[in-house]
């Protein structure tokens, strides 16, 4: 009885390390496995393209699925002429884009208990620094986090969860789909002279990204602050000129050197 209980626990800790292992993909399997079986089966690039995206993006299978990765060695072959970069670019988006929908539709109807199930393993901490998430930036949390690991299937379950408004979701699912996509497939086919390399810029471009994004909220942010506030400053130093310009002391000085408030006027 002990001995099947530890081959168990050995067997278990085998398939995981497997999955694990997997969900890295490193160098050496994806030169040896993954792109001779793209090249062999080049011709099914929309349905792997499709299923990539899909599984990668789905709660639950993103953990296992290492979709990214095979959209960016989609993208290098692309490159190199085996793939047609059209179609794994529509099919990937399409993908990412349906992904997401079916998170949201999960969230909407089962609400945060599914969320918390142990083989989705999704800790506490990271549900609730997704729904910071969606609470600091609204709908457009939906499109930042597909950039940002660990959120990108938890917010969408969540933005369905708490109700969001279907249209706002579909519009930055739609986005945030196309863009994800063009980021992997993109730099794939762009470097695709070295699949290292390739690797290298999409680490880069997660960075950059962060980068414009922030820029652009905090431009956004400071332009909303000044069109808000600027108006009332000016108010403020109207109503203060007025006040000023009517009180006994300038009044009496105005009454008393009316030459040089006459040339204060024309200047």
């Amino acid at each position: 009885m002990v001995h099947r209980q530890k081959q168990k626990k050995r067997d278990a800790g085998f398939t995981k390390q497997k999955i694990t292992n997997f969900g890295r993909l490193d160098m050496d399997y994806i030169q040896n496995t993954i792109i001779p079986l793209l090249q062999q089966y080049g011709s099914y690039s929309a349905i792997i393209a499709f299923l990539a995206a899909f599984g990668e993006t789905l709660l639950g299978l993103g953990w296992l699925l290492p979709g990214s990765t095979i959209l960016l060695v989609m993208g290098l072959l692309a490159g190199q002429g085996y793939l047609n970069i059209s179609t794994v670019l529509i099919f990937g988006i399409l993908g990412a884009w349906i992904g997401d929908s079916v998170n949201y539709s999960l969230g909407k109807k089962y609400g945060m208990q599914l969320l918390r199930k142990r083989q989705f393993h999704i800790s506490e901490s990271l549900i609730q620094r997704a729904h910071d998430f969606l609470e600091k930036y609204g709908a457009k949390s939906v499109f930042l986090s597909r950039f940002l690991p660990g959120l990108k299937e938890s917010v969408p379950f969540i933005a369905g969860s708490v109700q969001m408004d279907r249209k706002k979701f579909f519009i930055w699912n739609l986005l945030g789909a196309i863009g994800w996509s063009f980021e992997f497939i993109g730099i794939g086919y762009i470097f695709s002279s070295s699949l290292a390399l390739a690797q290298t810029w999409v680490n880069r471009s997660i960075v950059i990204l962060a980068v414009i994004v922030i820029t652009i909220i905090t431009l956004w942010l400071l332009k909303r602050f000044l069109t808000y506030n600027i108006p009332i400053a000016l108010a403020v130093l109207k109503g203060a000129k007025r006040g000023f310009l009517k009180s006994k002391p300038v009044e009496n000085f105005s009454k008393k050197h009316p030459k040089f408030i006459h040339f204060l006027q024309q200047r």
